[in-house]
């Protein structure tokens, strides 16, 4: 069986459960927390399909991977909120996600352990362990960002224990290998410049080579590392240009100052979406989500008048 393994999107179909809402529980300790999770999941009413509850480009194209495959192929999500849940499986909707800095990130720390400890608490280990460390002849590929790696890296070493790192495939980038070792023999490397061959947005990186090394599959012995590397090492370009400019990383306080002084000057931004176009386009480099909230926050607290 081959299975694809997904991470859920923060963009949904549906408005989340009332109960299952993490910024609800802002303030709890991690252990309150999760304790309170697990009662709202278990008296949630599912509302749709997981397949048709995320959405999003990097959703539908990943899941158009395994429809257009010549092979049957099973998908699983890795989910902030859910655990582990098929594709076909009825889900409440939620609020959750492993990404920090967002107001409904789980509680959350740079090594990754939190993340663990929360998907193994949502029963996300012991599903993994039946529905695919126990499934027949099991082939996996992984395309999830490195946070949801970072979760679901206990039920990873369980399947290369049990079956190998030839049976398991990573898709994503050098950078990002750094950070898995223990995967190095399953890892197939992508470069931001196959963004160029594949399209889409570096954001769809992986879910695009998902779907473009499913095309090439015509049988599940294919699916093993070193056959994946080839499929996608022709796709990197070294001549390519840069999808971005170089930039400068601020830090949170240096955000805070230029958005006071961007409100505060001759024209102001209206928006944070042109607000962050401008610091952008100056050479500074912040997250959106993050961005977004620091300028709605100044301009909330009154700290400024834009004049109108």
């Amino acid at each position: 069986m081959v299975i694809l393994l997904l991470a859920c999107t923060d963009s949904k179909s549906a408005e989340p459960d009332p109960g299952l809402v993490m910024a609800r529980y802002a303030g709890l300790s991690f252990d309150e927390t999760r304790s309170a999770w697990r009662q709202a999941l278990a008296s949630a009413t599912p509302v749709k399909k997981a397949g048709r509850l995320y959405k999003g480009g990097y959703w539908s194209t990943a899941t158009r991977a395994r429809v257009d495959a010549a092979i049957p192929m099973r998908t699983l999500v890795v989910s902030a909120g859910l655990g582990l849940v098929d594709v076909q499986d009825r889900v409440p909707s939620y609020a959750a996600t492993f990404t920090p800095g967002t107001r409904d990130s789980i509680p959350s720390d740079p090594t990754g352990v939190t993340a663990r400890r929360w998907w193994w608490g949502l029963g996300g280990v012991e599903k993994f362990r039946r529905q695919v460390i126990e499934a027949k002849d099991p082939r996996l590929i992984s395309a999830m960002p490195f946070r949801y790696l970072d979760a679901a890296q206990p039920g990873l070493l369980q399947f290369v224990e049990a079956h190998g790192s030839e049976r398991l495939v990573i898709l994503g980038t050098e950078n990002q290998k750094a950070r898995f070792p223990e995967f190095a023999e399953s890892w197939a490397d992508l470069d931001l410049s196959m963004v160029h061959a594949l399209g889409g947005t570096a954001g769809q990186l992986t879910a695009r080579a998902l779907r473009w090394v499913c095309d090439q599959v015509h049988e599940p012995g294919q699916i093993t590392p070193s056959a994946v590397r080839k499929m996608v090492a022709p796709l990197a370009d070294p001549d390519a240009p840069p999808l971005y400019p170089k930039r400068i990383r601020r830090s949170p306080e240096e955000v805070r100052r230029w958005i006071l002084a961007a409100l505060a000057g001759e024209d102001p931004p209206t928006s944070a979406t042109g607000a962050l176009r401008r610091f952008r386009g100056e050479g500074n480099a912040f997250e959106q989500k993050r961005f977004g909230r620091l300028y709605h926050e100044l301009v909330l607290s009154q700290e400024v008048d834009l004049g109108f």
